[in-house]
């Protein structure tokens, strides 16, 4: 994994719709499952699927985890979730306090918090460098990377998203996302 070379922590992770795999992960720490790509099950009743804890898996649920491949991660008990939007050799760090109220310290998409604390933070040197590297490696010019700070203050990283939003971070914080990626765009650089 190239976050993993680069430097990042990396909680251990599996891509599986196996059982067995699953339970590498499971039966050694406590673990989360989330939706490989799709979270939207249409039907009836269109519902979303957000991260959850997984409970202990049984040789009941493998025909069901057959269906279709999830990802399974050791948890990372958190503190606060991170979501650093990368543009160009611009970088905008963002807390998200989801660990204030119940319903969103798995998943802070989870429940209806309008009232969801943000905070502009400033990630160390060695974090930034590695954010921006991973951005670079990829050819993107654009990526918003989700990570972990934990109770003891170390940063784990989840994800990077090559489309992922970004407005209600600069609505909530007042960072300049718009703008950065205009100027981006335009080729302005800003130093």
């Amino acid at each position: 994994m190239m976050a993993h070379e680069i430097g990042f922590n990396v909680p251990a992770v599996v891509i599986t719709n196996d059982i067995r795999s699953a339970r590498q992960i499971t039966q050694v720490d406590q673990a989360i499952g989330k939706p490989l790509r799709q979270a939207v099950l249409a039907g009836e009743r269109e519902r979303v699927i957000f991260t959850k804890r997984l409970d202990t898996l049984d040789d009941g649920q493998a025909r069901a985890m057959a269906l279709t491949p999830f990802i399974v991660q050791a948890e990372v008990v958190k503190k606060y979730d991170v979501r650093v939007t990368v543009v160009g050799e611009r970088l905008f760090a963002t807390a998200i306090w989801l660990q204030e109220h119940s319903e969103t310290e798995v998943d802070w998409r989870q429940g209806s918090r309008p009232d969801l604390r943000h905070e502009k933070i400033n990630l160390p040197v060695e974090i930034e460098r590695q954010c921006l590297e991973l951005v670079s490696r990829l050819g993107l010019r654009y990526g918003a990377i989700d990570l972990i700070c934990d109770r003891q203050g170390k940063l784990w990283f989840l994800e990077i998203n090559p489309n992922g939003q970004w407005a209600w971070i600069e609505n909530l914080t007042g960072y300049p996302i718009a703008s950065a990626i205009v100027d981006n765009l335009v080729g302005i650089s800003h130093g």
